[in-house]
């Protein structure tokens, strides 16, 4: 299957997440499961029928299935702010475009997205007061 790109949101991405099985080093499992994280641009649909006939023997479930946030262009009221490449992480506006689908959704805040959820997870302070001044200035 051949990963898709897009101008915008980059290459798709997957992630083996956990892997389980076993009670013993010398003991083969009867069962082991896996969870994939994959962060798709096109229809997963494409995705879990490749899956689906590349490895008939496995049981799937899909856990989450949501489209990707795509708001290319700045609303008015942030022009005056630089703004950042697209990434691909999840937020919570993944799950809100399908409710409010005409609501552009930023995410914004302080620290960079190669240190969240990291095992030493931190942020500059100056990042912090930097967020901090430009959410006074967004509510002015």
């Amino acid at each position: 299957m051949q990963q898709h790109q897009d101008d915008y949101l980059g290459l798709e991405t997957v992630n083996l997440g956990t892997l389980t099985g076993g009670s013993a080093t010398n003991i083969v499992p009867d069962s082991a499961s896996a969870t994939f994280d994959f962060r798709t641009i096109a229809d997963s649909d494409e995705l879990v029928n490749w899956l689906e006939k590349a490895f008939p023997e496995l049981e799937m479930s899909s856990i989450l299935d949501l489209e990707p946030v795509q708001t290319r262009t700045v609303p008015v009221k942030l022009e005056r702010f630089s703004s950042a490449e697209a990434t691909t992480f999840f937020t919570d506006a993944a799950r809100l475009t399908s409710v409010f689908p005409c609501t552009p959704f930023v995410i914004w805040g302080p620290g960079s997205p190669t240190q969240m959820h990291a095992p030493n997870e931190s942020l500059e302070l100056s990042s912090l007061e930097d967020a901090i001044s430009n959410f006074i200035r967004i509510l002015d």
